[in-house]
């Protein structure tokens, strides 16, 4: 649903689900493996496949935008929303991307320069926000890790353990000319303003022999 306001507002709303069915999931019970949890092929190397898995992605989306006069524009969006797997046992369980929700801001402003020529110059700048809850991983046993020498999880290997919020701000500026001829831009962007080192994934570390926490890049411009 979607509905235009006065003074340059717009909102929308929707609702959805989506329903997977006939997904390649592990047949054993001690391994709770669906290709919807997949990052790399790698990763099912040696598990048993059936086609008996079943997936849901359901929400709300909720999106807000605002334009006025001399090019400001600022834009708001919520996600909250589930993504849940199911394997041979027929229980349900959070996917690797079930973060539960996802909020994003944008602001700035655009000024649009027409010279006699029919060139025209435009210049922008904006801020954009990004914040959602963590991703999902499957609990180490650090026990075994010790004993193999490599990460091993614990059984039955889901995803029941999420990492903390993950949160950017990003800032983008640029220049760009047009004509009839053809177009140039040029822009700086800078990812993750504040330098927040986001959690990745944890590993066992065989130097330390313990659990430890990869972080993600900080600052990039």
């Amino acid at each position: 649903f979607s509905k235009n306001l006065k003074r340059g507002r717009q909102w929308t709303i929707e609702l959805y689900h989506q329903h997977l069915f006939d997904v390649p999931v592990s047949t054993g019970e001690e391994e709770v493996f669906s290709v919807l949890n997949l990052t790399e092929f790698t990763d099912f190397v040696g598990v048993d496949l059936s086609d008996q898995g079943t997936g849901r992605n359901y929400g709300i989306d909720l999106f807000f935008q605002k334009f006025w006069k001399g090019g400001r524009f600022a834009t708001a969006s919520t996600s909250l929303y589930r993504s849940r797997f199911a394997g041979v046992d027929g229980e349900e369980r959070s996917t690797r991307w079930d973060g539960g929700y996802l909020i994003n801001i944008s602001s700035g402003r655009e000024r649009v320069k027409l010279n006699k020529k029919g060139k025209t110059r435009t210049w922008g700048n904006s801020f954009h926000l990004m914040w959602m809850g963590g991703f999902r991983e499957r609990p180490i046993n650090p026990a075994l890790s010790m004993e193999l020498g490599r990460t091993a999880y614990q059984f039955p290997s889901d995803f029941s353990r999420q990492l903390s919020d993950y949160y950017r701000l990003d800032f983008r500026t640029y220049l760009k000319w047009e004509s009839s001829k053809g177009s140039s831009l040029l822009s700086l962007d800078i990812q993750n303003l504040t330098s927040r080192e986001n959690e990745a994934f944890r590993y066992f570390d065989q130097s330390t022999m313990s659990v430890r926490m990869r972080k993600q890049l900080g600052f990039i411009p």
